[in-house]
């Protein structure tokens, strides 16, 4: 079960080829090669993977780099985050990262841009309008589900042609998650690139069809969301026991401020 997705004549927007990552002399990613174009892709695996090093490496954010990461062609190992964020890549964190004593209006400015560009203030007030009821709360005020929209809102103000997300369904409840893909897919829709980093299956699987399963470091498996949820054998190699059940038992703690 691998495809060859390389066969496919579109321009990458990233193409990452032998890409090693070490934090001191301990190497977390090892020849990863992955291409992502316009369609979304998601990487998947468990814990401790080497997932969030992948997004920190892309985004000059830490670990020493070898290899190649290419974005709309360009060589980005060696250049500064702000450098390779002013290109078009905006990451949105594991962790959110929410200025507690911020509103929400107050998150949003300081990444507006103004001008003529495809995403304002206004609209992302209309794709989240709980935001826009509430911002003038605090980071700190603001559920779990509400703070992922802002993280959400505060990248695509940036107006990005790569959007980066890392474990956006952390902690928070399955209506709120609906509501997460559902908010993905619009992104999608717009014409932005994704790069998903996920360890539910079912979240990965509902916003890109293409996965590329991460195991210590390496791409172990490119296959489809659809081979990969109907073989149960190849998600407990991989994902562990329970890679699909995980994402109907995620606590309720966002329940009562649904996004």
């Amino acid at each position: 079960m691998h495809f060859i997705w390389e066969t496919m004549t579109e321009t990458p927007v990233l193409q990452l080829r032998g890409l090693d990552a070490r934090y001191g002399t301990s190497r977390i990613l090892q020849g990863i090669d992955l291409t992502v174009r316009s369609e979304p892709v998601a990487v998947i695996g468990r814990n401790g993977m080497g997932k969030t090093t992948l997004c920190h490496a892309i985004m000059g954010m830490g670990p020493i780099c070898d290899g190649s990461i290419r974005f709309n062609g360009v060589e980005l190992i060696g250049r500064q985050s702000h450098q390779i964020a002013k290109r078009g890549i905006a990451l949105v964190p594991q962790g959110r990262h929410i200025f507690r004593s911020l509103t929400v209006e107050e998150h949003l400015q300081l990444v507006d841009q103004g001008g003529p560009r495809r995403w304002t203030r206004d609209r992302i007030y209309q794709l989240f309008p709980n935001l826009a009821e509430r911002r003038q709360s605090t980071g700190s005020a603001l559920s779990g589900g509400e703070q992922q929209m802002l993280a959400i809102g505060r990248a695509l103000l940036t107006n990005p042609r790569l959007l980066i997300m890392d474990e956006p369904s952390e902690g928070l409840s399955p209506i709120v998650v609906d509501k997460l893909v559902a908010t993905l897919q619009s992104v999608l829709a717009e014409g932005t690139a994704l790069l998903l980093i996920e360890q539910n299956l079912s979240v990965a699987a509902a916003v890109s069809e293409r996965l590329a399963v991460m195991v210590v470091g390496r791409i172990a498996l490119e296959t489809s969301a659809r081979e990969l949820l109907a073989d149960k054998d190849t998600q407990q190699r991989f994902l562990g026991i329970g890679a699909v059940e995980r994402f109907e038992s995620i606590g309720s703690s966002d329940m009562e401020h649904p996004v």
